[in-house]
Parts: C-alpha cells; sequence; structure tokens
C-alpha cells in the first residue's frame, strides 16, 4: 500500500511538471513536493491542523522559519498572519521580507505581529484562528513549551 501511495504522489508531481503548474493540494493537504515524505504523510500536510516544527538549538531557528515560509507558500490561499515572540526577533533574527518575497510570499499576503512573550501569542493565535481570512497561522516561539515553567 505504501508503495503504491509513494508512486500516485510522484505520478501526480510528475503530471503537473508536466502541465507546467505547481501542485499545491489535493483533497484537504499541502503537497510538500517529496514523494517520500508526502506518502508518509498520508498525501501531505493536512489542512485545518496544528503542525509543529522545531529547531535542532538555538543556532537553526532560522532554518526552522524558512522552512516553515515554504511550506505557508504552498499552502494555499487567503492571509498569512506569522506571530513572534519578541525572544526570537532579538536571538534568531527578523524575518528577511525580500527572502520572502522571492518564495512568493507578499507584504499584501502577510500579517507580522511581535508580541512580548510566549503566552500573549498562543493567546492571539487561539483568537485568529476563528478568522475565516487567516488562511495559515504560524507561530514562532523561542522557548520549547516544556520549559516555561
Amino acid at each position: 500500500m505504501r508503495d503504491s501511495v509513494i508512486a500516485f504522489t510522484a505520478l501526480r508531481q510528475r503530471v503537473s511538471q508536466i502541465e507546467g503548474r505547481r501542485q499545491t493540494e489535493t483533497s484537504g493537504v499541502t503537497v510538500l513536493g517529496h514523494a517520500g515524505i508526502d506518502a508518509s504523510l498520508g498525501g501531505g500536510l493536512e489542512r485545518g491542523r496544528l503542525h509543529e516544527i522545531f529547531a535542532a538549538d538555538a543556532e537553526d531557528a532560522s532554518s526552522a522559519a524558512g522552512f516553515a515560509a515554504m511550506i505557508v507558500r504552498r499552502g494555499g490561499t487567503g492571509s498569512v498572519v506569522w506571530l513572534k515572540e519578541e525572544g526570537v526577533q532579538g536571538a534568531g533574527g527578523a524575518l528577511h521580507m525580500p527572502g520572502l518575497v522571492q518564495l512568493d510570499l507578499r507584504g499584501t499576503d502577510l500579517i507580522v505581529g511581535l508580541l512580548p512573550d510566549a503566552l500573549s501569542v498562543l493567546r492571539v493565535a487561539a483568537e485568529v484562528v476563528r478568522c475565516a481570512d487567516a488562511g495559515i497561522v504560524v507561530i514562532e516561539l523561542w522557548r520549547s513549551p516544556g520549559r516555561w515553567t
């Protein structure tokens, strides 16, 4: 079964390449573009769900944010709301807007919020996910949730 899912995902991606279009969604999932990973995820990342991306350590925080930005680009329609804790901004740096533009994330599609602490980020995120115009919500916290106490 798994091999047939991998083969089908690869075929779907190849047809999209031949037709000159980017395949971004299929029945409620965001396709990442790697047949093996997409197959492991049942075709891609399910929409309307929570997905977590963790950096191995502080030095990898910007790489994790970049990976999240690439997933966001494939995610489809609606505004992107990116909420950051101030600690992330201070230690990992700000989002690099020229880089986001190269990923085809325009300022008109992106709302960035910088909040003082993790609890504020989570509270705002809880409100934003209820908004129909928010297509994707990204929250960027500085520490692992297990280390907040």
